[in-house]
C-alpha cells in the first residue's frame, strides 16, 4: 500500500534509547545512526546476568527476576539517567529467528524477558508523556508480511521463525498503556539488506508513518490492514462427519463448550480436555440450587467443628457449579447424536497433555479435528501484574499449542482452531500476556497451515456474551460501543469457518463492531483485581 503522510515526533533528546538483541550488520549500525541524530543509545545484549559491558553496552538477563531489581539501577544510575525508547531486535537474533519450531522454554524465555524488562522500565516510560512521546520499535524476521497472505509458505520448508510472534502482541498490548506512545512493529523480509533496514529504523525513529504493523521488502511495504469478507458457503463443504474424532480444550463448559455443539449434532466422537476434575457429586448436595449449597456446605463446617470462612465456602459452591455444568453439557452432547469423553489435565504440562493426544490415537487410531480453546485471563496493567501471572496466560496458549504441534499427526487431520482474540490483532490495555499469547497462536497457525496438509485457522474472537467475560467488563465494552457476540452467533460462526475451505486464510477475525474494538481498545479499563477464569 502507499505510504502515509508521516508525522514528527517530539523524543526528549536527553532521554536515553535502549536497543534490544545483538543482531548481527544491524545493532551496531542503528547505534552508530541514532547517535549521528544526536540521541543517546544503550545496547542490552541478553544474557545470564545483568552488568554494565561499557561503551554504550550492557548484558540483562533475558528472562530472570533479578531483571526487576537491578535493570534499571545499572542503565540509570550512573548519570541519573532515564529511559524513553525501545527498539527491540530480539527477532532478529538467533533467539527469535531459528527456523525450527521453538520449544515453549524458548518462547517463554522472550516473552517473559520483554515483560519484565516494560515493567522495569514502566516509569521511565510515563515519565517521558510529559516531556514528549515515548518511542517503541519491534522488529521481526517472518518474511515480510508477518506470515499473511499465505507469505509463511514462501520459507520453502525451512519454516516461519515464530518464537518472537509474542512480542508483537506485547508491544500493541503495552501501546495502550502509554497512549501518547508511538509504537511500529517491523516485519523484514530476507531479501532486505542490513543497510536498508536500519536506514528505515533510524527514518522511523523520529516519524511516525501511522502504521502500527509493517511489512518490510526491498524498496516495498506493506501496512496490515483488516477486511471485512463474507464466508463464501456455496464452496463451503461439511463442518465434519460422522464418526470424526475431535480434540477440544479450554473445558466442558463455556464457550469451547458451545463451539461443540454442532460437532455433536454431526454425530462426532468429542474427547474434551479441561484443567478441573469431573467427580461425582454427591446425593446431599446434587439437588441443592446455589443459595440451599452455601448453606448446606456452611452448616456441614459447622458440625465438623469448623469455622465457615465465606471465601473457602465461595470457592467449594463455584467448584461444584461448574462440575454440574461439565456433566450437563456432556449430557447435552450425547443427546445431540455425539459420543463425549472428559479427560482432566493441565494442557500447560507438556507431558500430560501429550499423553491425552497419544491417548485419542491408541483409543480410536485418528485424529480429524481440534479446537484449541483454553485459556485464563489476569486483566491487569503490567505495572500491576505479576511475573506469575503473565507466565499462566502465556504458557496456557503457547505451551500446549506448542504440545499440540509436537503430537497432533498432521497427514489424518482436516481442521484445527486456534482460539484467538482481537485483542491479538488490535492490542488492549492490561491484556500484554493476553495479547502475547494469542499472537503466537496466530503466527502458529500461519506456519502450520503452509507446511501441513489439512486447514489450520487461528480464529480472532471479539468478546463473546457468554463465558469468562466479567459483569464489569461487559458493561465497559457495552459503554464503549463494542458487540457482544450472542452465543448463537459465535456458533454459527465457528461452523461456517470449519467448512469452509481448505485454502481459506490461516488467520481470521470473528466478531461484531470489528471498527469500533480497533477505535477503543486501548481504552478499555480492566478491573483492579484480577482472577483466572477458563475460556
Amino acid at each position: 500500500m502507499g505510504r502515509r503522510k508521516k508525522k514528527a515526533i517530539e523524543f526528549p533528546a536527553e532521554r536515553l534509547v535502549l536497543i534490544l538483541g545483538d543482531a548481527e550488520g544491524v545493532t551496531g549500525p542503528l547505534a552508530d545512526g541514532l547517535s549521528a541524530c544526536g540521541y543517546r543509545t544503550c545496547v542490552l545484549v541478553p544474557g545470564e546476568q545483568n552488568r554494565w559491558l561499557g561503551d554504550a553496552r550492557a548484558e540483562f538477563a533475558l528472562g530472570d527476576e533479578s531483571v526487576l531489581e537491578e535493570l534499571r539501577p545499572m542503565l540509570c544510575g550512573r548519570e541519573n539517567d532515564a529511559v524513553g525508547g525501545v527498539i527491540s531486535l530480539l527477532g532478529l537474533t538467533d533467539l527469535g529467528r531459528h527456523a525450527e519450531l521453538p520449544t515453549a522454554d524458548q518462547v517463554r524465555r522472550l516473552s517473559d524477558g520483554v515483560f519484565l524488562l516494560f515493567k522495569a522500565l514502566h516509569e521511565d516510560l510515563v515519565g517521558v508523556c510529559e516531556e514528549g512521546t515515548p518511542r517503541l520499535i519491534n522488529v521481526t524476521a517472518m518474511g515480510g508480511r508477518f506470515g499473511l497472505e499465505g507469505s509463511a509458505a514462501e520459507f520453502n520448508g525451512a519454516g516461519m521463525p515464530i518464537a518472537a510472534s509474542p512480542l508483537v502482541g506485547f508491544f500493541k498490548g503495552y501501546r495502550g498503556e502509554l497512549p501518547d506512545c508511538a509504537l511500529t512493529c517491523f516485519d523484514t523480509s530476507a531479501e532486505l539488506s542490513h543497510e536498508e533496514l536500519v536506514d528505515t529504523l533510524v527514518d522511523e525513529f523520529e516519524s511516525d508513518s501511522g502504521g502500527v504493523e509493517i511489512g518490510l521488502a526491498p524498496g516495498r511495504r506493506w501496512r496490515v490492514v483488516t477486511e471485512e469478507r463474507p464466508v463464501d458457503t456455496a464452496l463451503a463443504g461439511p463442518v465434519a462427519e460422522r464418526g470424526d474424532v475431535w480434540l477440544i480444550t479450554g473445558g466442558a463448559d463455556g464457550v469451547t463448550a458451545l463451539v461443540a455443539r454442532p460437532l455433536a449434532e454431526l454425530g462426532c466422537k468429542l474427547v474434551i480436555c479441561g484443567r478441573s476434575p469431573l467427580v461425582d457429586e454427591s446425593p446431599d448436595t446434587a439437588a441443592l440450587d446455589p443459595g440451599a449449597l452455601r448453606g448446606h456446605l456452611i452448616t456441614a463446617a459447622r458440625d465438623a467443628g469448623e469455622k465457615p470462612v465465606p471465601a473457602e465456602i465461595e470457592k467449594r459452591v463455584q467448584r461444584l457449579l461448574k462440575n454440574r455444568r461439565i456433566a450437563e453439557n456432556l449430557a447435552l452432547f450425547r443427546s445431540l447424536g455425539g459420543e463425549a469423553e472428559y479427560v482432566s489435565c493441565d494442557v500447560r504440562d507438556d507431558a500430560a497433555f501429550g499423553a491425552a493426544i497419544d491417548g485419542i490415537y491408541e483409543r480410536y487410531g485418528r485424529l480429524d479435528g481440534v479446537a484449541h480453546g483454553a485459556g485464563v485471563i489476569y486483566d491487569r496493567l503490567v505495572e500491576g501484574k505479576t511475573p506469575e501471572m503473565f507466565r499462566a496466560v502465556t504458557e496456557t496458549k503457547i505451551a500446549s499449542a506448542l504440545t499440540l504441534a509436537r503430537k497432533v499427526r498432521p497427514a489424518g487431520l482436516k481442521r484445527m482452531a486456534f482460539f484467538s482474540s482481537t485483542s491479538a490483532r488490535f492490542g488492549n490495555a492490561g491484556q500484554t500476556d493476553y495479547c502475547a499469547g494469542n499472537e503466537f497462536l496466530n503466527k502458529l497457525a500461519c506456519r502450520l497451515d503452509a507446511e501441513w496438509p489439512g486447514r489450520i485457522v487461528a480464529t480472532g474472537w471479539g468478546p463473546w456474551d457468554y463465558g469468562m467475560l466479567s459483569g464489569e467488563l461487559r458493561k465497559a465494552y457495552i459503554d464503549r460501543g463494542i458487540g457482544l457476540l450472542p452465543p448463537e452467533l459465535g456458533i454459527r460462526m465457528f461452523a461456517e469457518e470449519m467448512a469452509a475451505p481448505d485454502d481459506g486464510p490461516s488467520e481470521v477475525i470473528l466478531s461484531l463492531t470489528l471498527d469500533r474494538i480497533g477505535e477503543v481498545s486501548r481504552g478499555i479499563k480492566t478491573p483492579a483485581g484480577g482472577r483466572p477464569s477458563g475460556l
